[in-house]
């Protein structure tokens, strides 16, 4: 195993590692620190909006953390699981072993089944719970990593082409 690929590895364990803690914080755990997030978004609207009433402010408030909250945590499901989809995926293309669609269908099934795991593991947690719609959020965020993954790599692959052609003229000129 080349050094490229022990470190690949080892960033996609250390990421599952990650999202494994974090699965692994009970319900009041999990809740407070995205609600302290949510918070701080709250007090940043706050001073932007300056809302006038306090009870109507205080309600509002309250909503929107609540909203928030939810929003957060859905997002960081995803944002999770594009991180992975990132990391495994640079561990597939380390491996060079198969085609581009084969990697990202291998990347999908993987996140898809880590994501199983993940909900499986969160209700042996005291307060939490598996849900599929979180299987099926951590999938899509993995979806985003493939195609973001994809852009990057053409953009990649096309400025080393372009370097190429470059390379090729200026040679030619000396040459001449």
């Amino acid at each position: 195993m080349n050094r490229k690929v022990l470190i690949s590895l080892i960033l996609v364990i250390i990421w599952m590692g990650f999202i494994f803690f974090m699965s692994s914080m009970n319900k009041d755990e999990s809740d407070t620190t995205s609600k302290s997030i949510a918070i701080d978004i709250v007090n940043g609207v706050d001073k932007i909006t300056k809302a006038s009433e306090e009870v109507v402010k205080k309600h509002q408030e309250v909503t929107f953390i609540k909203h928030a909250n939810h929003v957060l945590r859905k997002t960081a499901h995803a944002f999770c699981y594009f991180i992975l989809s990132l990391l495994f995926l640079n561990l597939l293309m380390q491996i060079n072993k198969y085609t581009y669609f084969i990697r990202n269908i291998i990347n999908i099934l993987f996140c898809f089944f880590y994501a199983c795991t993940d909900e499986i593991h969160q209700t042996f947690v005291s307060g939490r719970g598996g849900q599929f719609s979180d299987v099926l959020i951590d999938t899509f965020g993995a979806l985003i990593g493939c195609i973001i993954f994809y852009l990057v790599y053409k953009i990649i692959v096309k400025r080393k082409k372009i370097q190429k052609i470059r390379d090729k003229k200026i040679t030619k000129c000396r040459i001449a």
